[in-house]
């Protein structure tokens, strides 16, 4: 998680009020995005609308920083937990903020098309995912892929405990699936 500038945290606070402590039942990470961006993620938090918090994090690619100049495929999903898990197996991908947060991506559509040979959109499997494919498809010519196991990357790794599902499913794209684990 390092890598990624993602970091588990005890508490997060605004001017010094606590706005929630993280616990073992609802642990929190906070992600850093260059100098005054963050995010902070509780991935277990039962209301929804607290589930993130964070500042200056609209317009950013997360996972950008830690893409090479250049590569033959990327894949732009919809959460850096699933660029993680991604990476993790060797797979280039970014992420917006959000799927519904497509303004910021929109502006790297070139610099993306001039770096990397192909890409394809791997967004959730449930209609906000499907909706934002459809249109960053429409925009930008490429591909949309779902899963069909899971909604996610990452909630198939939870759910299988391995990489197993998630392999095989990638190998239909004829990747060349590089050392890109850190």
């Amino acid at each position: 998680m390092d890598f990624y500038n993602v970091h588990g945290v005890e508490a997060a606070k605004i001017n010094n009020d606590c706005i929630f402590n993280s616990t073992e039942e609802d642990p929190a990470f906070l992600y850093k995005f260059g100098d005054n961006s963050f995010k902070t993620y509780r991935p277990l938090a039962v209301n929804k609308t607290r589930k993130f918090r964070g500042s200056n994090n609209g317009n950013v690619m997360e996972g950008w920083q830690q893409l090479p100049q250049k590569g033959d495929h990327l894949f732009i999903n919809k959460s850096l937990k699933d660029s993680m898990v991604l990476r993790n197996m060797g797979i280039l991908s970014t992420n917006p903020s959000g799927e519904g947060s497509l303004q910021f991506l929109k502006s790297k559509i070139r610099e993306l098309n001039a770096r990397f040979s192909t890409i394809r959109i791997l967004f959730d499997y449930d209609p906000a995912g499907i909706k934002s494919s459809t249109i960053l498809k429409e925009l930008t010519g490429w591909e949309n892929v779902f899963l069909d196991k899971e909604k996610d990357c990452y909630d198939n790794v939870v759910k299988y405990g391995n990489y197993f599902w998630l392999s095989n499913f990638f190998k239909q794209f004829n990747l060349n699936f590089y050392d890109y684990r850190n």
